[in-house]
């Protein structure tokens, strides 16, 4: 038996890993935590950390194709795969992303 209650599970699209661990975070002026999710597809996501629900999300450029950097480490795409890092002086998120600008390589 586990020692932690799980309070919401969620599903994201097929195919959507996340190799970068969440963050918890409480911007100014909100009362309750995020959970921000980065993944290879290259998508961000702010939960409630007490619902679950999405409070925020974008999509960066479309993510590289594994294939295309001849990378057998992570399946399909290479998108965000490291943790990011938020500032908390400034509230800025800093991070890495792999992707195709206007189509290219």
């Amino acid at each position: 038996m586990s020692k932690y209650q799980v309070n919401w599970r969620i599903n994201f699209n097929s195919g959507e890993y996340f190799f970068a661990k969440p963050l918890v975070y409480t911007p100014p002026g909100y009362s309750s935590e995020l959970v921000i999710m980065a993944s290879n597809q290259n998508i961000l996501r702010a939960l409630d950390a007490l619902t679950g629900k999405v409070m925020f999300s974008r999509t960066l450029d479309p993510p590289f194709l594994s294939p295309d950097a001849q990378c057998g480490d992570t399946p399909n795409t290479m998108g965000i795969v490291g943790t990011p890092y938020i500032d908390a002086d400034t509230g800025i998120m800093y991070f890495f992303s792999k992707g195709y600008k206007n189509g290219e390589t």
